[in-house]
Formats: C-alpha cells, structure tokens, sequence
C-alpha cells in the first residue's frame, strides 16, 4: 500500500502533464487550421476578385469593340445609301427644257411680252434657283443690240420645285417700250426680236444644271430657236 501512493501521485502527475500537452497541442492545432482556413478563405476571395476584374475587362473591352464595329458598320450603311442614292438621282436626273414661247404680245403700257413655259422631261424633281430672260432687238446684219440692250443674266428666284412632268410659266417683259425706231427696223426687215433667257437648276444631289434658249422672230407671231449649241442648250 505504501508502495502505491507514489506510483499513483506519478500517475497523475503523467496523466496531467499529457492532458496539457495534449491541450496545448490541441490549440495550436486549432489555431493553425483557423490561421490556415482563414488565409484560404482571403486567397480565394482575392482570386475571385482578381477573375472578376479580369471578366469586367473583358466585357468592357468586348463592348468597346462592339461599338466600334458597329459605328463603321452604320457609316458604311450611310455611306453605301449615299452613293446608291447619288447613282440613282445621276441615272434618274432632271431634265428642265423650253417647251414652248408664246408671242411677242404687247401690254397695256407698250412693252412687249412672251411666255416662258419651262417643263422637267426628266425622272427627278428639279428646283430651280436661277432665271435670266429678256426680250430685246438686235441690227441683223452688225448683231448690236438696240437701246436699252440686252440683259439675259440668271438671277436668283424663290426655289422652284418641278417634279416629274411639271410645268411652270414665266411672262418675261421687254425692258424698254416700243419706239417708232424699232417699230421702223422690224418693217425694213433690219431688226429681229430676239427672245434670251438661261435657267439654272439643281439635282437631287445639289449639282447645278443649265438650260438656255436663243430664239428670234422677224414679223408675225411665234419665235425660231437658234441652232447655235453655243446659245441653245441644255445641261
């Protein structure tokens, strides 16, 4: 029995010194694995964060080039509907011409007057801008105009829209009265009245286009055209 009380002080003495070490194993164990779990767990997240920034790049980068893309693509869809547009208005242009002039006629005043009467024969609509006409009388044989000459320069008009077929009707007034002097040429057969103008016009496409006429008249009614491509034309 004597024997026994040192064999079991020792004994527990063994079993206490276990159980701390065994404890104090036991935390460190437990705090490495929480130490360890605890830096899986901001690895992870900064990986997925890393991914995640990558991944926004990327979206960012693809929409970038989405938009690129589809920028060229609308300007080369606007560029392509340009040049097939100015195609079709170059193929299917306008064509404003003098159909006809109606006179000389005289006025309450003594001028003389005709009527103009343009028409577009072409596919298109044409808008006039310009118009230049004027009734005078020229010496046949020297070709000098008499007073107060002649003045056929285009001027600027309220735009003129013709479509397809359309016509439109100008009166054109001799500038000056009739004098005993012209009424004394046109009996001598000396003078010719001469009826001049020149029409501007634009296309679809802004492109400025010319008509112009030269016709004459020496007695009666009605005017001749010229057949000077010089003075008769059209663009």
């Amino acid at each position: 029995m004597n024997f026994r009380v040192p064999e079991l002080l020792i004994g527990c003495l063994l079993t206490v010194a276990v159980l701390s070490i065994g404890l104090t194993l036991s935390s460190s164990f437990q705090h490495e694995v929480a130490t360890a779990h605890a830096e899986t767990v901001d690895e992870r997240l900064a990986r997925y964060t890393g991914w995640l920034a990558v991944l926004t790049a990327g979206l960012v980068a693809a929409s970038v080039t989405q938009f690129y893309f589809l920028n060229r693509a609308e300007k080369t869809s606007q560029a392509l509907a340009r040049l097939a547009r100015e195609e079709f208005v170059a193929t299917h242009r306008p064509r404003v011409i003098v159909r006809f002039l109606q006179g000389p006629f005289h006025d309450d005043d003594g001028h003389e007057f005709y009527w103009l009467t343009l028409a577009n024969v072409g596919e298109t609509a044409a808008t006039i801008t310009d118009i230049g006409a004027d009734l005078a009388r020229r010496n046949i044989e020297s070709g000098i105009w008499t007073i107060p000459g002649l003045d056929a320069s285009p001027k600027p008009v309220s735009p003129i829209i013709l479509e397809s077929g359309q016509r439109h009707t100008v009166t054109i007034t001799a500038n000056g009265p009739v004098t005993d002097i012209d009424l004394l040429g046109d009996a001598t057969g000396t003078f010719e009245l001469c009826a001049v103008g020149c029409v501007r016009y634009e296309d679809g496409n802004g492109r400025t286009r010319e008509t112009a006429f030269f016709r004459t008249n020496r007695g009666g009614e009605g005017f001749e055209a010229s057949k000077n491509k010089e003075e008769e034309y059209e663009d």
